[in-house]
Parts: structure tokens; sequence; C-alpha cells
């Protein structure tokens, strides 16, 4: 879906944070705290909000994080879709359950956490 980037100037700790509009979010397929891909001439997977009045059907509000990231602009073009859980979350779901975890499936989990694609919630487990 083609949104139109609005700047909060809010910090999300160092995480990639989007805020949408309850109608976009239900239009994309999305809920609170699921994932998206936000792109313009770069890409990142984001940490989504739901947003019930401060961000306008059209628009997708983004931290610092994401801004920075991406380069934007207020009004910028992004296109945002729905982004796929990491393989790395089902690493730690196996490891939950007693499994041991082959060299593979810790750098996968290990790279996920660099690269900010598991939420604290998700690294705390």
């Amino acid at each position: 879906m083609r949104l139109k980037a609005h700047i909060l100037g809010i910090e999300s700790g160092g995480k990639p944070i989007v805020f949408l509009n309850k109608q976009d979010a239900d239009e994309i397929g999305v809920t609170a705290s699921g994932r998206v891909r936000i792109s313009s001439k770069r890409e990142l997977t984001a940490i989504v909000n739901i947003a019930a009045s401060s961000v306008k059907k059209g628009f997708v509000g983004v931290s610092e994080e994401v801004r920075r990231a991406l380069g934007l602009k207020q009004n910028t073009p992004v296109n945002v879709e729905v982004a796929t859980f990491p393989k790395s979350l089902q690493f730690i779901r196996n490891k939950l359950a007693g499994k041991k975890l082959l060299y593979n499936e810790i750098h996968e989990i290990v790279k996920d956490v660099v690269d900010g694609n598991l939420n604290e919630t998700e690294i705390a487990a």
C-alpha cells in the first residue's frame, strides 16, 4: 500500500516503530505489534502501533529511527506491506520447548537481534 510519511518526532528507544491509522492497518492486514516492510529508496522492517486519531488515513507515522534509516521527509511516499515474522522466532520457540539449537539457528537469532528484527519481548525469551 502506498502511504505518505508523517514524521512524528518521536524517539522509540532504538527500535523501528511506525503508527498506522486503524483503517489502513485493516486494509494492509496488520495488527498492533505486527510487522511491516516500509520502503522508499531503502527498506526496513518496523513494528506497528495503531493510532486511533493521531495518524490520518493515507499516512504512516514514523519514529525518528525509521525517518533516519530511510532518509524520509514529511509526506515522502512510501510502500508499506505486511512483513513475515523472522525465522529466528521459531528457533527461539524451539529452545523454549527444550530443543537444542544448531549453530546456524543461533547465528540467525544473533543476526536478527543485531538487525533489530526482534522486539524486546522476543529477545527476553
